[in-house]
């Protein structure tokens, strides 16, 4: 139900995994998962000398450029979207106890990003021993030759939903979002913080425009200190091989 630039984690083992279980026998850390990815929201930008689809796959960052080690790459998709994502509207209407205006404010977030000239998307993953599991990074680039989609502002969403309480499958978890501040011009970063019992996954997006080209990150993990940490050095090093491949 996610898009394809969800970052999330692999689920723990059992062993690391708290006791704590859902109605369809999950553990606390691996619900935590599903629902930072069914939350997981698009990004958009603007501007011009859009990268073409025949450069956007190698302008993508490597495991190299990605702090920490033993980062690993998925395989590759260059196939954009064809239809409004609409799986965080759907999550939240299958969910109780959220309001109508944070449904709206989070549906409005991840409105429609239009039809890229230039589309691709990667998963890194990095193994954790933590309950959750590893950290997940996306990275998607897009490329626009006209009618690049206006970016949504996240201080409004955070402004109209600061946080919400909500019941799935028989589980009860808390959402906290938060606006983080990235020193990359034109960026615009959501975060969300989602807790359950003891438990808690972080997970933030970042966009920023370069050019005619959008690049959007997001990324789960325990801290959303060290999450910010990467997303920075990942958009920079990003936003530096978009610039040299549409150049």
């Amino acid at each position: 139900m996610t898009s394809p630039e969800t970052a999330i984690p692999h689920p723990a083992s059992a062993e690391a995994a708290p006791t704590v279980r859902g109605r369809a026998g999950r553990t606390t850390g691996a619900f935590l998962v599903l629902v930072a990815g069914a939350l997981a929201l698009a990004g958009c930008g603007g501007g011009d000398r859009p990268v073409t689809q025949e450069k956007v796959r190698g302008a993508l960052v490597e495991t190299g450029d990605i702090p920490g080690q033993n980062w690993s790459a998925g395989e590759a998709n260059e196939v954009a979207p064809e239809r409004e994502d609409t799986s965080v509207s759907e999550f939240l209407n299958q969910s109780e106890g959220v309001s109508e205006a944070c449904r709206n404010a989070l549906a409005q977030f991840n409105a429609q990003l239009g039809k890229p000239s230039a589309y691709a998307q990667l998963t890194f993953s990095q193994p954790s021993e933590s309950a959750i599991g590893g950290r997940e990074l996306s990275v998607t680039v897009r490329g626009y030759q006209e009618n690049f989609p206006e970016l949504p502002d996240p201080q409004k969403v955070v402004g109209t939903c600061p946080s919400f309480d909500l019941s799935r499958e028989g589980q009860q978890l808390s959402v906290k979002l938060r606006k983080p501040t990235y020193e990359t011009k034109g960026s615009s970063a959501l975060g969300m913080d989602i807790t359950m019992g003891t438990e808690k996954i972080s997970l933030d997006m970042v966009r920023a425009p370069q050019g005619g080209n959008l690049v959007s990150l997001s990324l789960t993990g325990v801290d959303e200190k060290a999450n910010k940490e990467v997303l920075e050095k990942v958009l920079t090093k990003q936003l530096e091989k978009v610039k040299s491949s549409a150049g």
